[in-house]
């Protein structure tokens, strides 16, 4: 201790004598991006025929679309051209579900070729809703389509809403109609509505009652293509109500001036089902001679003393209010709340009890169980609620639940049957060898009719479907109609089945396609959730109703299953239960779409051209999506014209990668794409669709674009038509069409003017002919190569023949002499603006009389045809081999003995040892982690070869005490940042923690860095 003492005083006293003159001299100085993907696009073989493709079905797509205002990964679902549903990653947000759907409308009203004034907001519809919390999980907003504030007929359009932050929209359910230019003008006085229904009551002469007629745009229904008209709809029955006839009910639309019928649709919609019998009534499934008959609670149902009226509750309980204490008759009849039977073989069954205040009065109808019409009448009561509150226990905002007394007819002098009618539901009496229908899931089914058109769809396939779906859920029972016609074994039709999509047989029967996709679901959830698989089942198929237009049952269905058992916005990784709904909806060929295992970044975007001398270098980065990454399985797949092959990619941290390209040919277009496997042993392929869908590049040591036109001056392109062609002629403009009839309502750029066929409001597709857009010659003399890029607007979907036109691009090198196929689209197009290109070698010998045609035509029947090009280029590439630089660095950073937080100084050199003439473009990319780090210069363009920069850093050191700090600096090549690089080796050591003692000492060091060295080394400094 005394050592110590002593060897601190004398030190200290050193330092004082030597900083009074240290005072006194000069002071002593220290010597110390992520960029946005490309888009690119598949350049697809050339079809060589005119020859549209047959098929006996409609072609069903999923397609990659672009969302105005939004990056997401969005999928349409079309059929037969036309958007059905969207699909994907959530695509809009707001601060409200009416503002996040408003906000996708008003910027992607044009996808659907509408403006946005023709889509007009109905209502909100809370959708999922999770019984333990209370809330929705989902909003539909729902838009009607509208044309100068007259309706289109049974046209909408719902937009998916998730309840959470910023309300992301996640889904589109599209039933919009292309109205073809219509206008929607007219004179009153020209509009005849009598017409109408003289025509209807040619047609039924047995109709004696007519609604309103209602003012509206007929454009057809489902698939249908016609062109729209100015149209009355109204309704007529025989007023089967009143008397014993057979009911008759339908639903007429007519010309609004000349009164021809457009469309008939019967009303009254008979259905032969069967289901499960519960409550005071016919038990199980079967009918009542199946089955025993034991009392149920009456839910809801009206009970009244004189015009004193109550009702129950679930439970068959009520309270009266009744004043004084005198007896008191109380009436029950079989009505309540929410449903009325109507005893169609007599006057409907009504109990009288008189009691004594406070009671109890019990009833119980069909006591005795000796009339089948008094069955009928509890059956159908019961039965009708247990279909109403199982549909409310899944969504209780579900559309028209909220009528009272919904009618339910029983006992009709007729047998063998059941119908709804859009007012009621109806049963029939026991005869001709069947049950009388009022029981278990025939009144299941027919309930079922009544909530898919208060959900707004349609009936036909998929109204007998929900129907017998509706029977499954609430009975877990496959079977349907058990007993219906006298077998209590077999039932009339199944969910246990295997019909296959499509569908084209009798709608009953197709009606089981959907009940089939339901029952095995239920099976798959039953393996994995057998405590709750019928929740889960029930909640996604009664919510699902709210999402389906029409009247076909296809695999845009299944869509609406994932999208509601979604729980993050983002199908591509999967939904809670997507196994069980793939392989339910599956094993009837309505399949889900794919799941993403894997997904795949690109940080630094995706390369127009690769160097033909190879090494160009591409940093991918694989996440996981429904499944972990397996680290070094990156795969790059490379396709230059010769065949695939496949390139491991050099990992440099786990699961990010280093795609190196090949040498290859300079102006060849290559394509290629990724792969990579999961922990799982899954192989994800990138882009999904792979390797029918790939990126594209070229080999070119630059690129440049000689022609770009986007239409906004006149660059000398020509018109040419065949003599057949009656209008439709290309011309330049800015679209007026307004997107209806299938037309562009604006260019693609957004520069304002394209190409376009006739460019005039109303009717003005191409027809009878073929009309040619030619481009100004190009003059490729100096060049091997090029790649012509355009966007091309396509539409042949409407009209008497759709779907039967083609469009052809073709290409020629001898100013029109010869011209050759390039590529053919159709017969089935695609919707919106796409961008496509090819290569002028793979066609055609370069020359400098090359020009480009696009050619639109109506052949055949009559079709609307619309065409649009906007976005021409032409790119040609250097080949030129350059002086290729090379990077290297010189030094190291050492610095011993730092106080910590001392700012210490160094430097090291960057030379370009490349080819002589070549420039470098450098940047430093990674510093170690520790400490606060500058440096100059931090990047440089053009270092010459045989150059060399000095860089000088600067580093404070981390406060740690006695620590050694090592690490590198990286510099890249700018060029090839990932395959080009070196490092500066970089070594700090800072000394023991200071002391309270030493505070003096440091000051001094760190003011006067060169002096004191052996005070330095006696304190480890």
């Amino acid at each position: 201790m005394k050592i110590f003492f002593y060897k601190k005083f004398l030190v200290l006293g050193i330092i004082i004598l030597l900083s009074v003159a240290a005072f006194g001299a000069s002071n002593v100085p220290g010597t110390s991006e992520r960029i946005e993907i490309e888009q690119t696009h598949e350049i697809i073989k050339s079809k060589k025929s005119y020859m549209p493709i047959s098929t006996d079905y409609p072609i069903e797509k999923n397609l990659n679309v672009e969302i105005s205002g939004s990056k997401a990964h969005v999928s349409a679902y079309t059929h037969d051209g036309q958007i059905k549903r969207l699909y994907g990653e959530a695509f809009s947000y707001g601060e409200s579900p009416f503002k996040s759907a408003n906000a996708f409308i008003q910027a992607n009203a044009n996808l659907f070729g509408l403006e946005v004034s023709d889509l007009e907001y109905q209502n909100f519809q809370p959708i999922m809703y999770n019984r333990e919390t209370g809330e929705y999980k989902f909003t539909g907003v729902n838009f009607a389509q509208y044309k100068n504030n007259i309706p289109v007929f049974r046209s909408r359009l719902i937009l998916l809403v998730k309840n959470e932050e910023n309300y992301p929209l996640v889904y589109a359910s599209v039933d919009l109609k292309n109205l073809n230019g219509f206008l929607a003008d007219f004179y009153q006085q020209e509009l005849n509505p009598q017409d109408g229904i003289n025509n209807a009551l040619s047609m039924k002469p047995s109709l004696i009652d007519f609604t309103q007629p209602e003012l509206v745009i007929w454009a057809g229904l489902d698939n249908m293509i016609i062109q729209p008209k100015l149209a009355y709809n109204f309704i007529g029955d025989n007023g089967y109500k009143n008397g014993d006839s057979s009911p008759q009910k339908y639903l007429f639309v007519a010309d609004a001036y000349n009164g021809e019928i457009l469309y008939v649709e019967n009303l009254i919609i008979n259905v032969d089902i069967t289901g499960n019998v519960q409550g005071k009534a016919t038990q199980d499934k079967g009918a009542d001679f199946c089955e025993d008959e034991l009392a149920e609670y009456l839910m809801w149902a009206r009970v009244n003393i004189g015009d004193t009226v109550t009702y129950a509750d679930e439970n068959g309980n009520f309270t009266i209010p009744n004043e004084g204490s005198s007896p008191v008759t109380v009436q029950s009849g079989l009505r309540g709340k929410w449903i009325r039977v109507f005893n169609q073989a007599g006057s409907d069954t009504i109990l009288s009890q008189t009691v004594t205040p406070p009671g109890p009065v019990n009833f119980m109808h069909n006591d005795l169980n000796n009339d089948e019409y008094k069955r009928a009448e509890v059956n159908g009561y019961f039965q009708a609620n247990i279909v109403r509150d199982f549909t409310i226990k899944y969504n209780p905002d579900y559309p028209g639940l909220d009528q009272n007394e919904f009618p339910v007819n029983v006992n009709i002098n007729d047998y063998c049957n059941a119908y709804y009618d859009y007012e009621s539901i109806n049963f029939f009496r026991e005869g001709g060898g069947c049950a009388n229908s009022a029981f278990s899931t025939v009144i299941h089914h027919e309930y079922g009719h009544h909530l898919v058109a208060l959900a707004g769809s349609g009936q036909g396939q998929y109204g007998e479907g929900m129907g017998d779906v509706m029977g499954i859920l609430i009975t877990d029972n496959p079977g349907l109609a058990y007993g219906f016609y006298g077998d209590c074994d077999t039932p009339m039709r199944s969910g246990d089945n295997d019909l296959q999509y499509p569908c084209a047989g009798e709608i009953h029967y197709c009606g089981q396609l959907l009940s089939g996709c339901v029952w095995d679901t239920r099976n798959e959830l039953n393996i994995t959730n057998p405590e709750n698989y019928t929740d889960i089942i029930s909640n996604l198929a009664i919510n699902a109703m709210l999402l389906h237009s029409g009247t076909m049952i296809d695999p845009s269905i299944t869509i609406d299953y994932l999208v509601l058992d979604d729980d993050n916005g983002n199908i591509y990784d999967g939904t809670p239960h997507y196994q069980e709904i793939a392989a339910g909806f599956g094993a009837h060929n309505m399949d889900a779409p794919p799941l993403a295992y894997l997904g795949f970044e690109f940080p630094d975007g995706l390369p127009e051209i690769i160097r033909p001398c190879g090494g160009t270098s591409l940093r991918v980065v694989v996440y996981n999506i429904t499944e972990h990454p397996e680290p070094d399985t990156g795969m790059l797949y490379f396709n230059d014209g010769s065949g695939w092959d496949e390139i491991p990619m050099i990992e440099v941290d786990p699961n990010i990668y280093d795609a190196v390209f090949p040498a290859g040919e300079c102006e060849t277009q290559a394509l290629y794409y990724f792969s990579a496997e999961s922990k799982n042993g899954s192989i994800q392929l990138w882009p999904m669709g792979a390797p029918d869908k790939t990126y594209t590049t070229v080999f070119s040591y630059g690129v440049e674009k000689i022609m770009l036109d986007d239409f906004e001056t006149d660059q000398g392109w020509t018109v040419e038509n065949d003599p057949y062609l009656t209008a439709g002629a290309w011309e330049r403009g800015i679209p007026i069409g307004g997107g209806l009839r299938g037309d562009p309502p604006t260019d693609y750029d957004g520069s304002g003017k394209c190409y376009i066929t006739e460019n005039v409001e109303g009717n003005s597709d191409v027809d009878d002919g073929i009309t040619w857009l030619i481009s100004p010659t190009i003059d490729l003399g100096e060049y091997n190569n090029a790649y012509i890029e355009y966007a091309l607007w396509y539409t042949n979907n409407y009209g008497n023949d759709p779907n039967n036109d083609i469009f052809n691009v073709h290409i020629t090198n001898d100013n029109g002499a010869n011209w050759i196929l390039v590529k053919s689209f159709g017969p089935i197009s695609e919707p919106g603006w796409n961008k496509y290109g090819f290569m002028t070698s793979d066609f055609i010998t370069s020359s400098d009389q090359i020009k480009v045609r696009f050619e639109a035509s109506d052949l055949d029947e009559g079709s609307v045809v619309e065409a649009g090009i906007d976005a021409f280029s032409v790119s040609v590439f250097n080949c030129t081999p350059q002086c290729i630089p090379s990077l290297q660095c010189d030094g190291t950073l050492r610095w011993e003995a730092v106080p910590q937080g001392a700012t210490v100084t160094g430097e090291f050199e960057i030379g370009n040892v490349g080819e002589e003439g070549s420039l470098l473009n450098w940047k430093i990319a990674e510093v170690p982690d520790w400490g606060t780090w500058t440096y100059s210069p931090s990047s440089g363009t053009d270092l010459e070869s045989g150059s060399w920069i000095t860089i000088n850093v600067e580093v404070v050191a981390p406060e740690n005490p006695n620590k050694i700090f090592t690490g590198t600096i990286k510099v890249v090549n700018s060029e090839i940042p990932y395959s080009e690089f070196c490092e500066i080796e970089v070594y700090l050591k800072t000394p023991r923690s200071r002391t309270s003692f030493n505070f003096l000492y440091l000051w001094l060091f760190e003011r006067f860095p060169n002096a004191f060295q052996i005070l330095r080394q006696l304190f480890y400094l």
